[in-house]
Parts: C-alpha cells; sequence; structure tokens
C-alpha cells in the first residue's frame, strides 16, 4: 500500500511530493534500518507502524535519497 504512492510520486519536482510520503520513506535511501509494529483492534482492523533509522523525508535530500527506476 505504502509503495503503489509510486504512481504519485513526481520525480521532477522531489521536494513537493506531499501525496506520497509513505513512499519516499519506504526507499529513503540514507535509511538503514526498519523496526515494524502491527497491531489488531478489537473491531478487527489492523494498525501497522514503520519507524525508520535514520528519519527521512527532509527538505531538499529527496534527489539523492528517492531514485527512479
Amino acid at each position: 500500500m505504502w509503495y503503489d504512492e509510486y504512481s504519485q510520486y513526481n520525480f521532477s519536482q522531489p521536494d513537493n511530493n506531499h501525496e506520497a510520503l509513505h513512499f519516499s520513506q519506504l526507499v529513503w535511501k540514507a535509511s538503514k534500518k526498519l523496526g515494524i509494529g502491527l497491531a489488531k483492534c478489537k473491531d478487527g482492523a489492523y494498525i501497522v507502524v514503520a519507524n525508520f533509522d535514520p528519519e527521512g523525508n527532509f527538505l531538499g535530500q529527496f534527489i539523492k535519497n528517492v531514485k527512479d527506476k
């Protein structure tokens, strides 16, 4: 689901991609570690949380961290 935001990411304007921040963090080159948490709610819904280390999605750093195919 997060990677599906790829189609919304504009590689020609990398600092203006508020619709694709899950995607850009997921592929952020400088992030080396990933922690995932999963919880099931009483109503059956799931909550997924991801923490990246180091964090990404910093303005001015998209060009060097989010590469096109």
